[in-house]
């Protein structure tokens, strides 16, 4: 989920729909959903231009401790979906939290490779009769 007003996948007529992808701070750790930046950032614009004949809709998509690799594999997983006519990214704190020198790409192919479901999957007489 998205931590924003309820929206259908499919946009109304006269909405343009802005996408926030990033981390805790667009997340709004610690807030309520009125005070993040997102929410702000609609109530700001639909403010701004009231007698638009357009509805400005901003979904948070922010998910606390994700990197820049990470907030790129949500947005592909989440963009065609979504139909955004703009995208905004906002990644910082966490692309810089390097405590065993390995890149974001490796901590996601070690976790990967590491996790109980994989471990379980592998040693699976199913899943190796399925392999082979």
């Amino acid at each position: 989920g998205f931590r924003s007003e309820e929206f259908a996948p499919t946009k109304k007529p006269g909405t343009f729909r802005i996408v926030c992808f990033g981390d805790s701070s667009t997340f709004g750790i610690g807030n309520p959903i009125k005070d993040t930046w997102p929410s702000q950032l609609q109530e700001l614009l639909n403010s701004r231009f009231p007698d638009e004949q357009i509805q400005f809709q901003v979904i948070n998509a922010g998910v606390p401790g994700y990197t820049s690799f990470q907030g790129l594999q949500h947005m592909r997983q989440e963009l065609d979906r979504l139909s955004p006519d703009l995208v905004m990214a906002s990644y910082a704190n966490n692309d810089f939290w390097h405590w065993d020198k390995q890149t974001d790409r490796q901590h996601a192919e070690r976790l990967a490779q590491s996790s109980p479901v994989h471990d379980t999957l592998m040693n699976s007489r199913l899943v190796q009769l399925m392999a082979a």
